[in-house]
């Protein structure tokens, strides 16, 4: 896989401001972890597979997200994480772009924050049984991360209906 180095600068700005969205958080106290995090940085990581293409908005929002935990004090949550954000980006990339490239319809983008969101959620349930062994305390944080990408479903798609409006940010 190739990238240019325009992409390269789209991955780390994207990166970056995933992680600054993913610390704009509420702890909610569920779960085995001490709680479960509700955030901005699922409806980032949405928009920017929506507006800067499925390959770098997956990159970018899985580096993002990864990153956060290895330095927000969810360490142990990274692996965990890098499965979920990847396979959440690469759903709705799947989704939302037909095989020339081109978004296909708010339905289909929709459909694959959705679906995207619930193989998300799974993964980290998994990820939570196996590291508290508590498969029942494990299901009080699917609701947070349901409330993840219900964000990203209300957010994303409005605000990259107006970044892709005007073709102004894949002109840099």
């Amino acid at each position: 896989m190739k990238l240019s180095v325009k992409n390269m600068v789209y991955i780390a700005l994207l990166a970056a401001i995933t992680i600054v969205a993913t610390f704009i958080n509420l702890t909610i106290p569920v779960g085995g972890a001490g709680g479960a995090l509700v955030h901005f940085g699922t409806a980032v990581a949405a928009i920017s597979i929506l507006v800067f293409g499925k390959r770098t908005g997956t990159i970018a929002s899985t580096l993002g997200m990864s990153l956060f935990d290895l330095f927000g004090g969810w360490a142990v949550w990274l692996p965990g994480t890098f499965l979920a954000r990847l396979m959440f980006g690469w759903i709705l990339g799947f989704f939302a772009y037909n095989k020339d490239g081109r978004l296909r319809s708010k339905r289909y983008q929709a459909l694959g924050i959705i679906l995207g969101g619930v193989v998300m959620s799974f993964i980290y349930y998994i990820w939570e049984v196996f590291l508290y062994h508590q498969p029942i305390v494990a299901l009080g944080s699917i609701p947070a991360n349901v409330l993840q990408f219900v964000f990203a479903l209300v957010i994303a798609i409005p605000v990259s209906i107006v970044l892709n409006s005007n073709n102004q940010i894949k002109k840099y």
